[in-house]
């Protein structure tokens, strides 16, 4: 028997293990290909196992980094520079790199490949992104929170201010008060006290991965809490003192400020729901503004098959005159209307293509016909989202709690590695981007790519007009 050398067969062992890997990606590529995962996106006119779900949207990329590794768009938000009632500029940044983009909307979006945008700056981190108005100036500053995924600094909120001369964007720092505990993964903008001067509003969660209920013990949360200006519209970020509005929250992402109960002043409602968050504490929480930066905590909904920061919205669905708070689950929306009563629970269900792991809701009016629509988009399972799974879709209001559902785009059946790698959209902002008179969808698709971006942020033309 011939004997083999120790050197050969290390030799070969290391061409093993050098080759696993490019055969692993030649096969997901080859996989890619032959799902049309790299095709040109042309408008599927009908899907044939849910052909009344109709025919897709038009989808056209809005901004898409090329960068390596520039992966991971989790954040959007607009702004309307000019007050004609548009958006001009539209916000998101990209996690992984931290890059932050102000992107413009271009003269004629049907015709431009992709959107003009500006890199605002870099952050470790980039977990969220906002834009808002904090000097009233008319033109808004761009804020961005830093998390603690792969950084040893603290968790923070940066300000970038935009300067007209040379149209630039300047950092302005961290705002001292925002350094803390926890890892800050969602913030917005909004007038909490009354004084015409936005608050930061912030959310997070705590800075350790998932884990049994026996190892949250240690855990420090980042909650949610405000940041308010002590000199109002005077810029500073040194300026900015913090209210906690609640230190115990283990999820606060995706929340809504709005006037739930309709008293003048601007409340809070939001899904407490993460892939670690213990089950009994899973739920819809509202927080009703009390004024003077004090808040009443409410849990009106408990529901321990929460998942996936399930996102809410608010919206006066039944044209009654009070506001009705929805939340996205996996199987249905559920719509409370608290000005009736916790108790006051309607469930709307979604149809089965539509049944999946959820989380971007929006209420808009979508066909013109008076009556607020419910847009619900899904995030992949796993790494998996099918192609007869509707990943953006519309629940057309009909009256009386009715709705029937239409497809804005299916699924791509793209697989994933894991929990983390799949088409997962995120957020959404309402729009007539093309000025013809109806609403279109701007959307960002968060986890959706291999070694580069397969979509970031897009927009859906509506074909209602």
């Amino acid at each position: 028997m011939r004997k083999v050398k120790p050197r050969r067969l290390l030799f070969k062992a290391l061409a093993v293990l050098i080759s696993v890997p490019f055969a692993a990606a030649a096969f997901v590529y080859a996989y890619d290909c032959a799902a049309g995962i790299y095709k040109p996106y042309k408008t599927i006119a009908q899907n044939g196992k849910y052909p009344e779900m109709g025919a897709e949207w038009t989808m056209r990329n809005v901004h898409n980094s090329r960068l390596p590794f520039d992966f991971l768009a989790n954040g959007l938000t607009a702004w309307d520079l000019d007050g004609d009632g548009y958006d001009d500029w539209f916000l998101t940044q990209y996690e992984f790199r931290g890059n932050i983009y102000v992107i413009k909307r271009p003269e004629h979006p049907k015709s431009v490949a992709q959107w003009e945008s500006t890199l605002v700056g870099t952050i470790k981190n980039a977990e969220s992104s906002c834009l808002g108005d904090l000097d009233c100036d008319g033109i808004p500053e761009v804020l961005v929170s830093q998390g603690v995924e792969g950084t040893a600094e603290p968790t923070s909120i940066s300000v970038y201010q935009y300067r007209p001369s040379d149209k630039s964007w300047q950092a302005l720092g961290k705002i001292p008060a925002s350094v803390g505990k926890g890892h800050i993964h969602f913030i917005r903008c909004a007038d909490l006290d009354g004084d015409g001067v936005p608050e930061i509003i912030a959310g997070g969660r705590g800075n350790t991965g998932a884990g049994t209920k026996d190892q949250f013990a240690g855990i420090e949360y980042a909650g949610l809490f405000m940041l308010s200006a002590q000199n109002a519209g005077v810029l500073n970020v040194k300026n900015y003192h913090k209210t906690v509005i609640d230190p115990e929250i283990e999820s606060a992402h995706g929340f809504v400020p709005a006037d739930i109960n309709q008293d003048g002043y601007t409340d809070i409602a939001v899904a407490n729901s993460d892939f670690d968050t213990p089950k009994d504490r899973m739920g819809l929480f509202v927080y009703i503004n009390k004024g003077n930066h004090s808040f009443v905590k409410s849990k009106i909904y408990a529901d321990n098959t929460l998942y996936a920061k399930e996102q809410v919205d608010v919206g006066d669905l039944d044209n009654d005159g009070e506001n009705e708070i929805v939340l996205h689950r996996k199987e249905d929306f559920k719509v409370f209307d608290f000005n009736k009563g916790a108790h006051h629970v309607i469930t709307v269900e979604k149809p089965a293509c539509a049944q999946n792991r959820a989380r971007l809701v929006k209420l808009a009016d979508i066909n013109g016909d008076g009556k607020l629509d419910i847009i619900g988009a899904l995030i992949h399972e796993n790494g998996k989202l099918g192609k007869n799974k509707a990943a953006v879709f519309v629940m057309l209001n009909r009256g009386d709690m009715r709705f029937t559902p239409e497809v804005i785009k299916w699924g791509d059946g793209f697989f994933g590695f894991g929990e983390f790698n799949g088409e997962k959209w995120d957020l959404c902002v309402t729009q007539d981007i093309d000025r013809d008179g109806d609403i279109d969808i701007v959307a960002n698709c968060e986890e959706y790519n291999r070694l580069t971006n397969i979509i970031s942020v897009v927009w859906f033309e509506n074909p209602s007009k």
